[in-house]
């Protein structure tokens, strides 16, 4: 060893004289590890229950949590098991028979028409864009009559065929935001959160997430946007000694 060396510290005094640069200057590591804690860390976002979102009640708790899902954590580890490449917004008059595609419209007349058969509900709309009106049917969704209000504007995905568009999947855009907290102090950061983005469900590439009894794909994947804008929030779980 030359002239002058320090030797190399090992064992239990391995961590002494080992420098870091902080606040512009040098510290040695032991120095900042043992330096008080000005506040404790908060709790990560991530591990609230997924209850702490508008909307989930004790019905939807108890479906997702039949397939594993209690927290917002839970939420982004329940990767998606495939993907839909769904098509950019086309207009009615560019729909082909038997090709997938996305429409913008807006309603302009919608009935609930019965059938014979008591389990079957029918629902029709007329909906139109700057290009034309199209004919809209779905089937055992009585539920969309509701909403399905002239004026509404709404994102449908899914075929047309010789009777008219078969949605597979929709989106109401008007009202996504809708009871949105303003600013201030007694907003939640989870509860009130803005809605998810237009398309989500209908244009781009579309995740489809496994869900089980009670609970929708498109009710997950919603959930799951929610989920990831709170993943900067994590506490961090390496203790200091190792970062």
């Amino acid at each position: 060893m030359a002239a002058g060396t320090k030797p190399r510290p090992t064992g239990a005094d391995a961590g002494s004289g080992v420098m870091h640069r902080f606040g512009g200057g040098l510290v040695e590591r032991d120095s900042l590890l043992a330096a008080p804690l000005r506040c404790q860390p908060r709790q990560g976002r991530l591990s609230l229950p997924i209850t702490s979102m508008r909307g989930v009640g004790p019905k939807l708790e108890a479906a997702a949590a039949r397939i594993g899902l209690r927290t917002l954590g839970d939420l982004i580890d329940n990767v998606p098991h495939g993907y839909g490449d769904v098509a950019e917004v086309t207009e009615i008059a560019e729909l082909r028979i038997g090709e997938r595609a996305t429409i913008l419209v807006e309603v302009r007349s919608a009935r609930t028409r019965p059938t014979r058969r008591r389990s079957l509900r029918i629902v029709e709309a007329v909906v139109a864009d700057g290009s034309g009106p199209l004919s809209v049917t779905w089937f055992n969704q009585a539920w969309l009559a509701e909403r399905l209000r002239p004026g509404a504007k709404l994102l449908l995905s899914g075929r047309l065929d010789r009777h008219g568009f078969r949605p597979d999947a929709q989106e109401f855009i008007d009202d996504r935001n809708a009871g949105d907290a303003g600013d201030g102090g007694g907003r939640d950061p989870i509860r009130d959160s803005p809605g998810p983005p237009a398309g989500l469900h209908t244009t781009g590439i579309v995740p489809v997430h496994p869900c089980g009894e009670g609970l929708r794909v498109p009710r997950l994947r919603e959930w799951t946007w929610h989920a990831l804008a709170h993943v900067t929030d994590v506490v961090e779980p390496l203790p200091a000694a190792l970062r």
